[in-house]
């Protein structure tokens, strides 16, 4: 798909099978992940340049950081597709605390490598899903012979 196509393919998934009350939540949706692809593009820049200045302005490296926590927040509630808003919470923090806990301790082997490291994952990560399209619905993934 190009262009256009790319861009209006879940408006006509949403049109063609999906109902028209799906739509408020699809837009929450888009935004949550419009705002956790654009922090993880900011930290992952923010972080990658705090360590290109060997660290002289060490504020920079804790506003990349939080970015990449938000980031991290959006992309966990954006996990939860339906259900409980308190689960979406619930997975919001506990997505960004498992991986930051996972960076904690890998990071004094090498903080710089590491710092810039996961500034360009962040980065990489935020662009393949900021142009990926979304799915309107889980319907139209199961093609086998036991789909319903």
């Amino acid at each position: 798909m190009h262009g256009s196509a790319v861009a209006s393919s879940w408006q006509t998934d949403l049109c063609d099978g999906g109902s028209h009350s799906d739509l408020p939540a699809l837009k929450g949706l888009i935004a949550l992940r419009l705002l956790a692809c654009l922090a993880a593009l900011a930290g992952g820049v923010v972080l990658a340049v705090a360590r290109l200045l060997d660290g002289t302005l060490e504020a920079l490296y804790w506003v990349g950081l939080a970015l990449v926590a938000v980031a991290l927040a959006g992309a966990g509630a954006g996990l939860v597709k339906s259900g409980a808003g308190w689960l979406r919470i619930v997975v919001g923090a506990a997505f960004p605390a498992m991986v930051l806990s996972v960076y904690s301790a890998v990071r004094p082997a090498d903080p710089d490598l590491v710092d810039l490291a996961s500034g360009v994952v962040a980065v990489v990560l935020g662009v393949v899903f900021l142009v990926r399209p979304l799915r309107s619905s889980g319907r139209e993934r199961y093609h086998g012979s036991h789909a319903g």
